[in-house]
């Protein structure tokens, strides 16, 4: 059970009415010997009103803040955890998609509003990563309904940096066949199944990754970036060329 319901006497205390006017006045305030339990219970009690960056100083003690953040706000989706990166950007070898997939999304939720704390770390903080103001415009939403051709959502998969696949299993990946795109979303808990008829877009779908079967019907899915630096034009056209042989 959250601990949600213990923030109101925290939030309707004296000094943190003198804390939250501060920062509303001022837009900073400094807190010395603030015991260390007491500072998820405060910074979750602040998130009510406005949201909250909270940088660790190590990635294990980042991992640690946002899980106990989870047990005390009433949705645990508006903790927000930015992951540092493990290789170097252009490292196209040993990037690894799932990872940089992961920051992408939480930069997502923490650029849309759904995240009202980002959790990171000094090093995931000093790491450059994907403008997220750039988020919208380089995503693509796709509705059961519209139409867009299968080659086309592939050549766009393949530019956002989703990695082809036999089966999809892990965020940023996507896989073909017949008439039928399966794509792991940077940020969604499950790999979402498009289905086409001709160049129109039947159905959306949920995917067991167990069992590859389809399940609950979604109403969209929402392609966030599988990669932290889009591609150029140049690569954009090179991406062209490689969906399309993918298509044959």
């Amino acid at each position: 059970m959250a601990l949600a319901a213990l923030l109101a006497r925290l939030a309707a205390s004296e000094p943190f009415a003198a804390l939250t006017a501060t920062l509303t006045s001022q837009r900073g305030a400094a807190l010395i010997h603030l015991p260390h339990p007491a500072k998820a219970a405060l910074v979750a009690a602040l998130a009510a009103e406005r949201r909250v960056a909270w940088i660790a100083r190590d990635p294990d003690v980042a991992e640690r803040v946002a899980e106990t953040l989870r047990a005390w706000v009433r949705d645990p989706d508006g903790v927000a955890l930015l992951e540092p990166r493990s290789s170097l950007p252009y490292e196209r070898g040993e990037l690894a998609v799932d990872e940089s997939a992961g920051r992408v999304a939480a930069l997502a939720a923490w650029r849309s509003g759904e995240a009202k704390i980002l959790v990171t770390s000094l090093l995931a903080a000093l790491q450059n990563s994907i403008d997220p103001a750039s988020l919208d415009e380089r995503s693509l939403s796709m509705v059961p309904g519209a139409r867009m051709s299968l080659d086309e959502a592939t050549r766009r998969a393949v530019a956002l940096g989703y990695e082809r696949v036999p089966l999809v299993g892990g965020r940023g990946e996507f896989a073909r066949r017949g008439g039928i795109l399966d794509l792991f979303p940077a940020g969604a808990s499950e790999p979402l199944r498009v289905e086409w008829f001709g160049d129109e877009i039947e159905s959306i779908r949920a995917i067991d990754p167990a069992t590859q079967r389809s399940g609950a019907p979604h109403a969209r899915v929402h392609l966030l970036p599988a990669n932290e630096f889009p591609l150029d034009a140049a690569q954009v056209a090179a991406a062209r060329t490689a969906a399309a042989a993918l298509a044959v």
